[in-house]
């Protein structure tokens, strides 16, 4: 399963792991730009995708699709975007090539969306809100609009 999310806020690696523990019972695998700036990201799940080392991407990649043949298989949860923004930017555009090269490298995959939003509500702790769409057995063009 690829569980694709909005990334909004700074939680939302943590939601993903909590989703993909909680409600698909399984490990998650998130790749993650800048791993080395914030490492405590790997015991949650992620694995370094950075920009300007082709070679570790391809690594990561490699390896994603061997546990991916596991009897068990992870989530992996994925932010199209590839970045942080506002959540008043809304979903934003992702890029269909990345999405459909994905689609192959790890095919008979379910693309579930998830869409995650925290707010506080004038409380004093976060309130976590997530909501999933209708998954898909491949990519089809309308990812954003389904999240």
């Amino acid at each position: 399963m690829i569980a694709y999310a909005n990334h909004n806020h700074f939680y939302d690696g943590h939601l993903m792991w909590l989703a993909a523990r909680l409600l698909f019972d399984r490990e998650v695998i998130i790749w993650m730009r800048e791993l080395k700036r914030f490492p405590f990201f790997r015991a949650e799940g992620a694995l370094p995708f950075p920009t300007d080392d082709a070679a570790r991407r391809a690594s990561t990649i490699r390896s994603t699709a061997t546990r991916f043949g596991a009897p068990s298989p992870p989530v992996l949860g994925y932010f199209p975007n590839g970045e942080l923004t506002p959540p008043e930017s809304g979903v934003g555009s992702f890029n269909l090539k990345s999405l459909k090269r994905l689609d192959n490298i790890l095919s008979g995959s379910i693309w579930m969306p998830l869409g995650i939003h925290v707010t506080w509500w004038g409380e004093d702790r976060p309130t976590a809100l997530l909501g999933s769409g209708s998954p898909a057995e491949f990519v089809q063009g309308d990812e954003a609009d389904r999240l």
